[in-house]
């Protein structure tokens, strides 16, 4: 039967480096939709020239598009990697000009819209870089935070779907809550769209895993990605050990040149040897954690989808309480992790090339260290947008169901 759906409008801008992020972005447009339009009658809108301009004739390209779109959307999402676009008549690029027209909406009414920034971090080949436009994108990032607004660095597309994952659903929480609390509690927000569906709803979602099952998943693979970083602990600890009687033993040598340079060799090539060791060991668990902690990711941002459902049943708050434990213990595991790695990488990198044991050895262990923090930082830039999402589920369901315990805290048997 026939049914009314708010509508919410998400805006896409974008040079033509990230056509992957945009059509990613429809993806998790599409995901999020099969979860939201049942539950609380919200559904996403994906604006793009794409789709939402036909040829045209004006004073310009970007005006053609300007005109068709015009500032009708609530959700303004920018992405930009390495070109910055071609100028306009009013702006420096088409990007910059949708950019600069959301700003002016967002000026004249803070709640009519939520900007959303994104830049890609990824490298790239030299010979597919043009200085010119990425200097452009770095200056009108500078110019962003000037204006205050805080963007967003992701390194690969599994990590800008988890983000789109957890801030599209945030956004959403947003809009609803106006709706849902006491009209003088409102500031300003206006009203959207509204269609009524005559078809009934797009199905597919009905084999995948519910929130149960995820929030499972992400306590058995942050318990799993946990492990393997305690392990590496304990390696980079006997390393870090191993290389300071090394270098004790070096500085204490005795003897005559011939002595010495005996000494200095064995010392190196002990400290190779060790490195060697904890290259091989980094290889063997290295995928084992990202295949975790990405798992762990991928689980946690569908849980985030999933809200809807989680709101209609009061009895999953203990559940999400653990899946904000599990994920705050492991950043905290994560953290000094990520800083001992750091630190030293950058001793490594600066220790001469004394022997040929010992060069092959440096070269190993930087590259397994560069793939750790990969891993890691990608990890650390998703676990916090996770926590503030969970929280903030959370103390809604608090108010309005009264107090719980508090939040984080383990759970009473």
């Amino acid at each position: 039967m026939p049914k009314t759906v708010t509508v919410l409008r998400v805006f896409v801008a974008s040079p033509g480096d990230v056509k992957e992020e945009r059509n990613l972005l429809e993806k998790v447009v599409q995901e999020i939709n099969l979860l939201w339009r049942d539950q609380l009658g919200i559904t996403l809108e994906l604006v793009k020239w794409e789709t939402h301009v036909i040829p045209a004739i004006s004073v310009d390209a970007q005006a053609a598009i300007n005109e068709q779109i015009r500032d009708d959307y609530d959700i303004f999402v920018g992405i930009l990697w390495t070109r910055f676009g071609t100028p306009t008549g009013r702006a420096t690029s088409g990007t910059e000009e949708e950019f600069n027209r959301a700003y002016a909406k967002w000026k004249a009414n803070p709640n009519d819209v939520r900007v959303m920034m994104y830049f890609k971090g990824a490298p790239i080949s030299p010979d597919q870089i043009d200085p010119e436009q990425l200097a452009r994108v770095h200056t009108f990032r500078k110019s962003l935070r000037e204006k205050g607004v805080f963007d967003y660095m992701y390194t690969s597309l599994d990590e800008f779907r988890e983000l789109l994952r957890v801030h599209l659903s945030h956004q959403i929480q947003n809009w609803i809550k106006p709706a849902t609390s006491d009209p003088s509690d409102q500031q300003g927000s206006t009203a959207k769209s509204t269609v009524t569906e005559l078809t009934p709803p797009t199905a597919g979602a009905e084999d995948e895993e519910g929130f149960i099952d995820l929030i499972e998943r992400t306590l058995n693979e942050s318990a799993r990605a946990s492990e393997v970083v305690q392990h590496l602990g304990q390696a980079l600890s006997n390393l870090i050990k191993t290389l300071e009687e090394a270098t004790n033993e070096i500085n204490t040598a005795t003897g005559d040149d011939r002595a010495r340079l005996a000494t200095y060799k064995r010392g190196t090539n002990r400290v190779a040897d060790v490195m060697a060791d904890f290259s091989a060991r980094m290889k063997t668990e290295l995928p084992i954690l990202r295949d975790a902690l990405y798992g762990a990711l991928d689980a946690y941002g569908r849980t985030i989808s999933l809200i809807p459902d989680f709101q209609s049943s009061g009895g999953n708050v203990e559940l999400l309480n653990r899946a904000l434990q599990t994920t705050t213990a492991l950043k905290a595991a994560m953290l000094p992790s990520q800083q001992g790695i750091r630190r030293l990488r950058e001793t490594i990198s600066g220790l001469p090339k004394v022997t040929l044991q010992f060069n092959r050895a440096k070269r190993e262990i930087l590259e397994v260290l560069d793939a750790y923090l990969e891993t890691v930082d990608r990890a650390l830039n998703v676990t916090p947008e996770i926590e503030m999402s969970i929280r903030s589920i959370l103390a809604s369901s608090e108010s309005q169901s009264g107090p719980q315990e508090e939040l984080g805290s383990p759970s009473k048997s």
